[in-house]
């Protein structure tokens, strides 16, 4: 979708270059998906006030944040995708050209509410 372009609500994103995998930001956003499995909440802030910029941080990426999706009771890595690009900000996010790395995040906990939850963690250096 990136190398295409896409429609995001509305507004039309061009093309923009890949992102690249970054171990910091797949470590914050696991964390963050698991912790929300744990601990039975969906926010992009944790229970204890943390927010993405702090877990990106904590987690020593060498960067800055860009932006976080989070998604949650999607069944599969495409159903999650399917929401976040049928949702104009969060496909904003994911066209966003400033993002050149990215982490990804899933948890399941089939006692909470949602079971699963992905997150989505973009950062540039």
């Amino acid at each position: 979708m990136r190398s295409t372009g896409a429609d995001c609500g509305g507004t039309w994103y061009p093309a923009v270059g890949p992102v690249a995998l970054d171990t910091a930001l797949m470590s914050a956003a696991q964390g963050h998906s698991a912790d929300m499995a744990a601990q039975n909440y969906f926010q992009h802030d944790s229970l204890d006030g943390r927010t993405a910029w702090d877990r990106i941080a904590a987690a020593g990426f060498q960067g800055d944040p860009v932006s976080e999706n989070i998604a949650a009771g999607q069944p599969t890595a495409d159903a999650a995708m399917d929401g976040w690009i049928s949702s104009p900000g969060h496909c904003r996010n994911l066209m966003g050209a400033r993002a050149t790395h990215v982490g990804v995040g899933y948890a399941y906990n089939a006692g909470s509410t949602y079971e699963t939850y992905w997150t989505q963690d973009f950062g540039v250096r």
